[in-house]
């Protein structure tokens, strides 16, 4: 099985089948559905429109173009480019829909800054059948973020909240939905900053795998369990795991170039290997 490196380098090399006047349709196309934003990152193309755009995309011409794209051979649709797609997350729902029950798109994926990812929205999203969720996480601290992403650190929180959210939507839903992290190195101190940020923030996104994990194994022996550790049939409601606060990535997480790789697996194990 690919792994999100390998179909990222797919994407930006050329192969030498496409390198003609005539060259067959793209494999996998990405889709701006909303060009607008509410990060101002120092890195970021959008910054330099003349204009920041207020609309979004026509809900009508996306379904005709990724018709005529799933006609040509286009196998994999992106439903993001520069904007933030969770920006009208209702939009943003129905493409997924859209590519996957109407018009049998093989892999739908996106990415996103996570601090407009509502768990219902997201829920939403894996629902429909989004195939891969990328979390763009570019700041290892409030202070970080607000210098680069130009916006009030209060949305640092936010995300990574968001994204401790969907990995648990993932989970209880039974969701099928690949997720994943990925940062830019600015310098060789940003790699350990990163990991620092993870290990604060990854224990209790743990705990709460390691949590459900217990419940489902309690409910297939035909268990109860006290919902905040109560004592044993104090309450006869279906055990479900409580909510946990402040857990990060679920998924792999990448850098790209030297770069740390971490995968927590469904189980709840944390790997982790360098990449090449």
């Amino acid at each position: 099985m690919s792994t999100i490196t390998d179909r990222i380098d797919a994407t930006t090399r050329i192969p030498p089948r496409f390198l003609r006047a005539d060259p067959p349709a793209p494999r996998s196309v990405k889709i701006e559905i909303s060009s607008r934003c509410n990060y101002r990152c120092g890195f970021c193309a959008l910054r330099t429109r003349e204009k920041q755009p207020k609309w979004d995309m026509d809900f009508g011409l996306f379904k005709r173009i990724t018709r005529e794209m799933r006609d040509a051979g286009v196998e994999e649709i992106g439903v993001f480019y520069l904007g933030e797609s969770f920006m009208n997350p209702r939009l943003l729902v129905d493409c997924i829909a859209y590519l996957k029950n109407e018009i049998a798109m093989p892999y739908v994926f996106l990415t996103s800054n996570a601090s407009m990812a509502s768990p219902e929205a997201v829920g939403q999203c894996m629902k429909a059948g989004l195939d891969s969720l990328k979390w763009s996480v570019n700041a290892a601290d409030e202070s970080q973020f607000e210098r680069i992403m130009g916006v009030s650190g209060k949305l640092f929180g936010r995300a990574l909240n968001n994204i401790h959210a969907a990995w648990l939507a993932r989970l209880h839903g039974g969701y099928r939905t690949g997720l994943y992290a990925s940062s830019i190195l600015y310098d060789r101190e940003q790699q350990q900053k990163m990991e620092r940020l993870l290990r604060r923030r990854g224990p209790a996104l743990l705990a709460a795998a390691l949590l459900h994990g217990r419940v489902r194994r309690a409910a297939r022996a035909g268990a109860w369990l006290p919902p905040h550790g109560g004592e044993p049939g104090a309450d006869r409601r279906p055990a479900r795991a409580a909510p946990v606060l402040g857990g990060l990535h679920g998924g792999p997480r990448h850098h790209r170039g030297d770069a740390l790789r971490l995968l927590l697996r469904r189980d709840g194990a944390l790997d982790h290997e360098q990449s090449q």
